[in-house]
């Protein structure tokens, strides 16, 4: 995503959001497709992807061949129909690596009917996972509730997934809360976390940068629901490296 891509103004219209609200509930296309479109069309930086239909071993391939003609690394993410949880992600970091990776999937799919879609992706290669911060938001206007933000950060892993699975006292992770009035305030010390305060301070203007568009997330999301924006919980995962951050999931609640 070029940096004009990235500061363009998208206008948050009522019909947009409507219009969006409607396509988000289009059953016809996976879950986890829904959240990524969503996440891209309200102008939040997502990964570039490719949607391949799970049955097309041989496009698969292709496209992995051609896009590791370059150093670096890909991630297969698996869309299910209906969703379902948990589901194994897949990585290639050479194209030696290709058959074997390819026919781990097949043999998955095999026994997974549910599988219908293959996002592929750019992932963190296994050297660049010691500066990379995986991090989750969640975000809230709920009256019932008193905190605005739950920031919670982890150093050092190649996926997010990372924060399902964090050990007490782990010096990696980082949780931060801020109430309606408030600012951002570490639930631990960070002189024994491995963030540092500048990486913060980076984050959270990154994260504030793209306040309005989480919002508009939300707000398509409440619609969809028939609901108000205050009667629901999103939570969006992201990465942050090199200065950059890239959003790559949401839950609602």
């Amino acid at each position: 995503m070029t940096a004009g891509e990235m500061e363009r103004q998208v206008d948050f219209d009522e019909v947009w959001l409507d219009r969006l609200a409607e396509d988000y509930t289009d059953s016809e296309e996976p879950y986890k497709i829904r959240k990524n479109k969503l996440m891209e069309r309200v102008g939040l930086p997502v990964l570039a992807t490719e949607y391949i239909a799970a049955d097309d071993f041989a496009g698969l391939k292709s496209t992995l061949e051609e896009k590791l003609c370059e150093p670096g690394s890909i991630i297969i993410r698996l869309a299910c129909k209906p969703d379902k949880l948990s589901m194994p992600v897949f990585y290639v970091n050479n194209r030696e690596e290709i058959d074997e990776v390819v026919g781990d999937i097949a043999k998955f799919t095999a026994e997974n009917s549910l599988v219908v879609v293959f996002l592929v992706q750019p992932a963190t290669t296994e050297e660049q996972a010691k500066d990379k911060i995986s991090g989750r938001l969640l975000f809230n206007e709920s009256r019932y509730l008193p905190l605005d933000q739950v920031l919670e950060l982890y150093k050092g892993a190649r996926s997010t997934g990372i924060l399902n699975n964090v050990e007490p006292g782990d010096k990696n992770f980082l949780q931060l809360q801020k109430d309606a009035r408030g600012f951002l305030k570490p639930t631990t010390l960070i002189k024994d976390s491995s963030i540092s305060e500048d990486e913060l301070r980076r984050i959270d203007q990154q994260l504030e940068r793209y306040k309005e568009q989480m919002e508009a997330a939300r707000d398509i999301i409440a619609l969809s629901r028939k609901k108000g924006s205050d009667q629901i919980l999103v939570s969006f995962e992201f990465w942050w490296r090199d200065h950059q951050i890239f959003f790559t999931d949401l839950d609602e609640f």
